[in-house]
């Protein structure tokens, strides 16, 4: 996507990390360059991030929310990037930001965590670019047609809102289940009404009890074969003769093939 806005606004000449040229500088994020902070840096104070630690030591914290707010952190390899973001976004050669991160609540989480961490020159416009394409001339449109990024702060807030319920769901319960189980329980906002929905199905399978019902059939036969037909209708079993006159109905009918699908 950064080397397609680049080229439609004429940023041509590559430098390290960015692109540049008719008055454009073209940055880009790695999809996330900043995630939410692990459980342990909250109550550990020498807590690295990766640094191993039992799961059973974290069952006395849980259940846990950060009072002071949810921390994100910069990705380990992710540090040269956020350098020159920057240092671009604080340049005093730049005037205007446009984000052009993808129109949903996960690209305007990563646009939001990059500015707010990293952007200390506030007087400058910002805008959010909303790319329907990536054609030259749509890139060059939404350039001229894009409001303040200020008009974003539903999805961003909407976006934060996932992250938080995914990180105290899925982390938290993840890690209290297995424990309780001492097995690897994965939970998470998606896995489990998708899990539910299997089980609710599996249940109907068992508790399953068979009903009798007719069913209207006909068979039609011509020198190609012959077709048996269904009626979508289906009687219980206190309605055979509603079934019987709903079958002389059809009797009497016309047939009409209407459509065909192999």
């Amino acid at each position: 996507m950064g080397r397609t806005i680049a080229a439609a606004v004429g940023a041509n000449t590559k430098k390290s990390g960015y692109m540049e040229g008719n008055g454009y500088v073209v940055s880009w994020c790695f999809g996330h360059l900043y995630e939410l902070a692990d459980l342990e840096e909250y109550w550990i104070p020498d807590y690295r991030k990766g640094d191993k630690v039992s799961w059973q030591e974290s069952m006395s914290h849980l259940p846990f929310y950060p009072t002071d707010g949810f921390r994100y952190d910069a990705k380990d390899d992710c540090g040269e990037q956020i350098k020159v973001l920057r240092t671009l976004m604080n340049s005093s050669d730049v005037d205007s930001i446009y984000c052009a991160g993808d129109p949903d609540r996960e690209g305007s989480v990563i646009v939001h965590n990059v500015l707010t961490k990293n952007l200390k020159d506030r007087s400058k416009t910002i805008y959010r670019l909303w790319l329907p394409s990536l054609t030259d001339t749509v890139v060059r449109e939404q350039i001229k047609q894009a409001k303040p990024i200020d008009t974003d702060n539903n999805l961003i807030s909407a976006g934060l809102a996932r992250a938080a319920v995914d990180w105290l769901m899925g982390i938290e319960l993840t890690r209290f289940a297995s424990v309780k189980s001492g097995n690897f329980l994965r939970i998470g906002r998606c896995v489990c009404p998708i899990v539910g929905k299997v089980v609710e199905r599996e249940k109907e399978i068992a508790d399953f009890k068979p009903v009798k019902y007719f069913a209207v059939q006909g068979e039609y036969a011509d020198g190609s074969g012959k077709l048996t037909l269904t009626a979508k209708k289906q009687f219980s079993a206190g309605e055979k003769d509603q079934a019987v006159s709903y079958a002389d109905f059809l009797r009497s009918q016309d047939t009409i093939v209407a459509d065909l699908e192999e």
